[in-house]
């Protein structure tokens, strides 16, 4: 027999899955429907290294369709925008973020970490959910500001850790 906590907890957990699958996945996912409506725009600031990786893993999943490119390295924006020919290109992510404001969805910044607060916060604020590569802030008060904004603006955030998402990782925690 299990205790109302253990329900409780379970419970919790399911819906929060739910929860957080329901905002990431297109609405019309899981009836087949595949309408442009149905898509997340995501635009990627920082497209060299992790944020390449990033940039190659999203623009392969269905339902997503890759808006906007930024990098300030020339020769890392030519070669993202071979990979997603119809998306707009930028040097600065505040211009990105001004003109293709209503296109965005969601932002993944994949850039030095010392700028992985700002470009977060600038998106939150604009209410675009956010990914972003570890580490997502340097100081706890970073954290504490960017959790707060991401309260207020009702978006999902998500810290990459590739270290912690793997196969074995997963298998570890279903036998668990």
């Amino acid at each position: 027999m299990k205790t109302s906590a253990q329900l409780s907890r379970r419970n919790f957990l399911k819906r929060a899955s739910l929860a957080g699958g329901l905002l990431i996945l297109p609405s019309g996912f899981l009836r087949g429907a595949n309408a442009p409506s149905n898509r997340v725009n995501i635009a990627c600031v920082g497209v060299g290294g992790m944020g390449g990786s990033d940039l190659h893993n999203l623009r392969r999943q269905p339902g997503v369709t890759i808006v906007g490119i930024c990098d300030v390295h020339s020769g890392n924006l030519s070669n993202a925008k071979r990979s997603c020919p119809h998306a707009q290109t930028f040097a600065d992510y505040r211009k990105m973020f001004d003109k293709l404001d209503r296109d965005i969805d969601a932002v993944s910044a994949g850039t030095p970490d010392h700028t992985h607060f700002t470009i977060s916060l600038d998106a939150v604020r604009r209410g675009k959910h956010i990914h972003v590569q570890k580490p997502m802030c340097r100081t706890v008060d970073q954290v504490r500001r960017l959790m707060a904004a991401a309260t207020e603006h009702k978006v999902v955030s998500q810290m990459g850790n590739q270290g912690h998402s793997s196969h074995h990782i997963r298998l570890a925690k279903e036998w668990y």
